[in-house]
């Protein structure tokens, strides 16, 4: 399973950071917008979509909010704070779980959800990439995210003991995240002074931060599935499940990144 893991995790970084690195900005936001789309099929069956034409409408009008988004830049800053929101909102939601959970469990509320995680991610990003050098931003937002999850699987792995939300996600524990915090900000600010980024302090505390949204919008996800009595979110990626299973870290982190970094700038 390991083995499996990490080959799907390799492959899937090669064509992300491929995508990151060459291609302009318009080709980029549909890059990303074509990575979402099996993400949006996902959401759409933990919101409790049955047939797969309502899951393709769904995933159909998720495209078109994204190209909505994409038409209005000057609602831009809106999307991203409204995100950015969401999930304080969310880590309300994971903590107090499951008094949350009968609201989670209806299509109505998931179905709704899905437009700030997925159109706060996919914007995220594209703010990001329209920064000068803006893919050094993201590789680095994705070498602290990576980071922070493979950091977290081993430090729990060999050291777990105390769990972290056990009502949400069995599995992790407070010295899993402990560990993939120190090693998400130790990477992310190696990265950033290598890079000659200052004020390096500003890096390293953004990096702990996001660290923690990362945690957030892991169990996010885990408390979600959990609402619909399920284990993953699909199948597509051997090893890891769904696409939701493998971003749901990055589609918290990428829109609060974007929010804060002109505070670094």
């Amino acid at each position: 399973m390991l083995r499996q893991r990490i080959v799907t995790a390799v492959v899937l970084a090669a064509v992300v950071v491929g995508g990151v690195v060459f291609l302009p900005v318009g080709a980029f936001a549909l890059f990303v917008l074509a990575l979402a789309v099996p993400g949006l099929y996902e959401w759409a069956t933990l919101s409790g979509f049955q047939s797969v034409v309502s899951r393709v409408a769904y995933t159909l009008a998720g495209a078109g909010l994204l190209a909505l988004v994409w038409a209005a830049p000057a609602a831009w800053p809106i999307v991203l704070a409204a995100s950015a929101l969401f999930w304080v909102l969310a880590a309300a939601f994971v903590v107090s779980f499951p008094s949350g959970r009968a609201i989670a469990s209806g299509r109505a509320w998931l179905a709704v959800s899905g437009a700030p995680v997925f159109a706060g991610a996919w914007l995220g990003l594209v703010v990001l990439k329209q920064h000068d050098f803006g893919h050094w931003f993201i590789l680095w937002m994705f070498v602290l995210v990576w980071a922070a999850d493979s950091g977290a699987y081993f430090a729990g792995r060999a050291f777990g003991r105390r769990r972290l939300a056990p009502r949400v996600s069995p599995g992790k524990t407070w010295e899993g995240a402990f560990g993939g915090t120190a090693v998400a900000v130790v990477a992310a600010g190696a990265m950033a002074w290598g890079l000659g980024w200052q004020p390096l302090s500003g890096w390293v505390i953004l990096a702990l931060g996001l660290a923690v949204v990362a945690i957030v919008g892991d169990l996010f996800e885990s408390a979600v599935k959990r609402a619909r009595d399920v284990k993953d979110s699909g199948g597509l990626l051997p090893g890891h499940g769904g696409v939701l299973d493998r971003i749901d870290s990055t589609v918290a982190v990428a829109p609060v990144l974007a929010v804060c970094l002109p505070l670094l700038l």
